[in-house]
């Protein structure tokens, strides 16, 4: 990333932080020095990994110790691996209570034990991660990163656990656990860098809604209910509130409408009006819902040249600046007023058309998404057959990271991250993940199951134009 970019990102991910005492003088000094030095990526500019850098540095010394250990061993991931990613064969002998597995690593210095106790209780971490996405409407892509939160934070108090301590090390952890699992929950809803208060708000008056949500009420008679019971809050905290409260609901991938073979890897071009599935009655919050998505979309548009919003207004029936519905134009017709050859070229020029759009809604932090493009195997990595390197992009961003993807197989695909792009999740690789399934798709509709070479996915809140 550009040094200027970096800034940019960095200062902007730096005015989030809340903690108290990162927020002291010196220590706020501190990392704004790191950061003028480059000494921190973008994914360690949040509260929980400067307090550990600058209060606990011990703990990434041995946090290293642990992921290079002979037990810890990269391996390539499949889809449904994440349900049980700690099991070990042979069984290991069960404890009568789990707090005995922590005691015997420390007594015995034999960290073994962790392993052991993550096989047993994994079952258990799959039910809470699966009823927290339920409970608070998050994508269910968090759920690898739900449990390895739990096992960072797990390891992170087992390495200063007492074993005679009477309170077992898992009733420590919990308030901890879920403050890191909410403070995701926060990121989800479209608040990078939400205030905590903000946020606790924010769920008071997700609940009343969701309380109320049968009985009809437009929209002021909703925030006279909301009002009523949180007196407090003025009626621009509560609208604001209810405007976001369309991204906890699972973000829908934009969908897309079939197109001729040959498009140059590129996506089918995006059916804007078939987002949202008919279900009857409009949502309370479904006016404000299309405000912000035709607020963003408004500032999405505003990089394109007047040829493009041609473009895009004849190949989608939209109005780049008025949202007004207008009739289609064929490909056929699309390529004689536009000069291309054929329908490729216009299938090329669209793909084009759509990434960019993508971007810019990615930079305003209105969408989630990963693009991905066919590449040269990196330095150091062996050319073989059906493993193909693919440069993958999480939010658009300029600097992507490399999977290394295994096509032997008919109906899935396995893969391995050769370099970690900057912005994707710190354990899981969460974008890495989400890039592999989505190159997997685009080969299950293809007739001769050929990988695509180049292909984008968004997703966005939920509304219509």
């Amino acid at each position: 990333m550009e040094n200027d970019s970096y800034k940019t990102n960095a200062y902007k991910l730096l005015a989030g932080i809340a903690d108290r005492d990162l927020l002291k003088k010196e220590n706020f000094t501190k990392i704004k020095a790191m950061i003028e030095a480059r000494e921190l990526f973008l994914w360690e500019i949040n509260d929980d990994i400067l307090k550990l850098k600058l209060f606990h540095p011990e703990l990434l010394v041995e946090g290293e110790k642990y992921t290079d250990s002979g037990w810890v061993q990269q391996k390539w991931f499949k889809e449904g691996e994440y349900h049980w990613m700690y099991q070990l064969r042979p069984v290991p002998q069960r404890a009568e209570d789990y707090n005995e597995y922590f005691a015997r690593a420390i007594r015995e210095r034999n960290n073994v034990y962790i392993a052991h106790f993550l096989h047993h209780y994994e079952g258990i971490l799959n039910s809470r991660a699966e009823r927290f996405i339920e409970t608070y409407a998050i994508s269910s892509s968090y759920f690898a990163d739900l449990k390895l939160t739990f096992v960072s934070i797990l390891w992170e108090e087992f390495l200063v656990y007492d074993p005679t301590n009477p309170i077992p090390l898992l009733q420590i952890i919990k308030p901890k656990v879920n403050h890191a699992w909410h403070r995701m929950v926060a990121k989800q809803i479209g608040a990078l860098t939400v205030n905590e208060k903000v946020y606790a708000n924010w769920r008071k008056i997700s609940a009343i809604a969701k309380k109320y949500r049968e009985e009809d009420l437009t929209l002021e008679q909703l925030e006279e209910k909301i009002s009523s019971e949180l007196p407090k809050l003025t009626k621009r905290d509560i609208r604001y509130a209810l405007r976001m409260l369309s991204g906890w609901r699972d973000a829908l991938p934009i969908s897309y409408k079939p197109s001729p073979e040959h498009n140059y890897g590129y996506e089918p071009r995006c059916a804007y009006a078939d987002t949202l599935p008919d279900t009857g009655a409009e949502p309370i919050d479904a006016p404000l819902m299309r405000e912000e998505m035709r607020n963003a979309f408004t500032s999405a548009f505003v990089p394109l040249t007047e040829a493009e919003r041609e473009l895009f207004r004849d190949a989608n029936g939209v109005d780049t600046r008025t949202f007004e519905i207008l009739p289609q134009m064929s490909k056929g017709e699309l390529s004689i007023k536009y000069g291309y050859a054929d329908e490729s070229g216009v299938n090329k020029a669209e793909g084009v058309l759509h990434y960019k759009i993508v971007a810019e809604l990615s930079a305003i932090r209105y969408t989630d998404s990963v693009g991905v493009v066919r590449t040269s195997p990196p330095e150091g990595c062996e050319k073989k057959k059906n493993i193909f390197y693919y440069k993958y992009f999480p939010r658009c961003e300029a600097d992507g990271g490399v999977i290394a993807v295994d096509a032997s197989k008919k109906d899935t695909i396995d893969y391995e991250v050769i370099e970690v792009a900057d912005g994707d999740t710190t354990l899981s690789h969460r974008y890495a993940k989400l890039a592999a399934g989505l190159l997997n798709r685009r080969r299950l509709v293809d007739e001769k199951r050929k990988l695509p070479w180049r292909t984008i996915t968004a997703w966005f809140k939920t509304g219509d134009i």
